[in-house]
Order: C-alpha cells, then sequence, then structure tokens
C-alpha cells in the first residue's frame, strides 16, 4: 500500500515529506480501526487517509467516486507497471483511483484465498452445494425458476432454467447447463447452454431418495456492489438479467457466435456481442453507460 501511495505522489512537491504523511495515516488507520471509517486494504487496517493526504497537497478529490462501490480490479492488470488497474470506471484517473482491495494476493473466490464457498449474502449461490442427489429449486426475483442437481459430491452438476431469458432464438424455455468446477479456486462455472428445441427431458435425480429444497431469492440480494463483482460472473458464466427505468435487459455468457450478448428483453435488433466483460460495460443502456450503472440497476435473476 506504501509504494501504491508513493507512486500516487512522487511528483508533488511537499514540505513536509511524503513518507512522513503516508505513514503518520498508516498509524491513525491501526488506531482508529474500530471505527466506522476504517477500510482493510490487503489484509490490513487503514483510515481514508490517503483522501486526507491529497487534500493537503491541494489535489482535487472526488469523495464521492472515492467509494468503495465503484472498485474496479482486473487481475490480469497486475504486472504493468502503471495504475491502470487500479482505475474506478467512469472516474477521472488523473491522480488518484481506489483498487477491490480484497482481491490482491492468491485467490479470487474469497477474501481469504481459499477455495469457493457460497456468499452468505447471496442466497442464489447456496444452490450449488447440497447433499448427493438433491434437487434445488431456486425462484428469481422476476419469477425465474432454476432447479440445480448434486453430484455424488453434493456439488451441482447440472442446472435447469425454466426460461428463455428473453431471446427465444438463443434459448430453449427449459434448457439446460451443465457446471463445471475444475478451475483452482474451485468455483462453479456453467457452461454452454443445452437447448431441447424438441422437447426436454424429465430433470431426474441419480439416486432413489428424492428430496427437493426450494430457495427464494430475497429482493435485492444480486445486485452487484463492484464492477468487479459484474466482471467475475460473466466471466464465470452468468445470465443476467436487470432493470433500469423501467426497462428489462439481459446478459448471457454464452450468446451469439458463443460470445457474452446484452440486449433490451425481446429486441434482438438491441443486442451487441462483446468479447470481454469490460467492451460489455460500454454497453448504452438508454442514455446511461452501464459501467456508470451497473452498482444501481436492480438484479432480478442471476445464475451466479
Amino acid at each position: 500500500m506504501l509504494s501504491i501511495l508513493c507512486r500516487l505522489v512522487a511528483d508533488i512537491d511537499t514540505s513536509a515529506g511524503v513518507d512522513s504523511y503516508i505513514w503518520h495515516g498508516h498509524r491513525r488507520g491501526i488506531r482508529d480501526k474500530q471505527g466506522t471509517d476504517t477500510v482493510v486494504v490487503d489484509g490490513q487496517f487503514l483510515d481514508p487517509f490517503a483522501v486526507d493526504f491529497l487534500g493537503l497537497v491541494n489535489l482535487n478529490v472526488d469523495y464521492e467516486r472515492s467509494s468503495w462501490r465503484y472498485m474496479d480490479y482486473d487481475q490480469k492488470a497486475m504486472p504493468h507497471e502503471d495504475l491502470d488497474c487500479y482505475k474506478i470506471g467512469g472516474a477521472n484517473h488523473t491522480f488518484c483511483d481506489t483498487m477491490d482491495a480484497y482481491m490482491i494476493g492468491k485467490g479470487g473466490g474469497s477474501a481469504y484465498g481459499g477455495k469457493w464457498r457460497p456468499n452468505p449474502n447471496k442466497p442464489q449461490d447456496q444452490r450449488y452445494l447440497g447433499n448427493p442427489g438433491e434437487i434445488k429449486r431456486t425462484i428469481m426475483n422476476n419469477g425465474d425458476v432454476y432447479k440445480t442437481k448434486m453430484g455424488p459430491d453434493g456439488r451441482a452438476e447440472m442446472e435447469r432454467h425454466e426460461t428463455n431469458h428473453n431471446r427465444g432464438d438463443k434459448h430453449t424455455n427449459p434448457h439446460d447447463h451443465r457446471i463445471s468446477w475444475d478451475n483452482p479456486d474451485e468455483h462453479p462455472v456453467p457452461g454452454p447452454p443445452i437447448n431441447y428445441p424438441n422437447g426436454a427431458p424429465e430433470f431426474k435425480n441419480f439416486s432413489e431418495v428424492f428430496c427437493m429444497k426450494e430457495i427464494i431469492v430475497p429482493y435485492g440480494s444480486m445486485n452487484f456492489e463492484t464492477i468487479s463483482e459484474f466482471k467475475r460472473s460473466i466471466n464465470w458464466g452468468a445470465e443476467i438479467e436487470f432493470e433500469w427505468n423501467g426497462a428489462v435487459f439481459n446478459i448471457i455468457r454464452y450468446g451469439t457466435d458463443g460470445k457474452i450478448t446484452i440486449y433490451a428483453a425481446n429486441k434482438p435488433e438491441t443486442e451487441k456481442v462483446c468479447e470481454t466483460a469490460d467492451e460489455a460495460l460500454e454497453y448504452m443502456v438508454g442514455d446511461d453507460r452501464l459501467r456508470d450503472i451497473i452498482t444501481k440497476v436492480h438484479i432480478v435473476s442471476r445464475s451466479i
């Protein structure tokens, strides 16, 4: 953290000296770690002294855009020697930006660098783990029903979506997704849709004992808190539906030509086909760029 701040202020002449301000702020952050304004950066307690410091050297600080909810961070950008990987989407990046700090270090599915576990604040994630042979039925905010089948190890192996995600040319209703766990932190990755134009087979469990557990997703619990969370969700194979200013939009990981596709519900002419989640964030949702509103839109359905 010290090296990051030194880079931010390396070209600024201060009579008090850069290091003294930084270390004072670091000590203050540890001393005030019980305060409501304290944040955690890479495992260390730190209050917003960086903002105070930048104010002391007469820099323009946008306090609202410095909020944690605007954080954006891409692990692939870490090797670069510039500050691009710390930039906040849509903010002025001239002097100061912030990062999604918990992502630094090993791992990506956990704040502690371990294996993936369902987020307790995202009830829909609970459907990916269960008892062998169990089928979980999840009801999204928009009424979509997902049925998730557990494999012999208690992890989801197949999921059925009883919806076409507002594009009958991309998905049949219903359609299935195979769930893969073959990645370093063992998070669930839904694969491309398995469509059934001639009718879907029965969605059965493998054991003789049938168990159905129902999950009703609370209103607002699927909303994205950071841009990084959105990008991670898309990269893991998500199918998302959201509302903004009275209109409905969908984003599907495996859309046209197997690429990320975003569109207004049931309006194929509005679609944009994207190579990356960052490109999808440039989509115009009415008069607003998705990057600027992704933490404000209401998510009504989200697969991961």
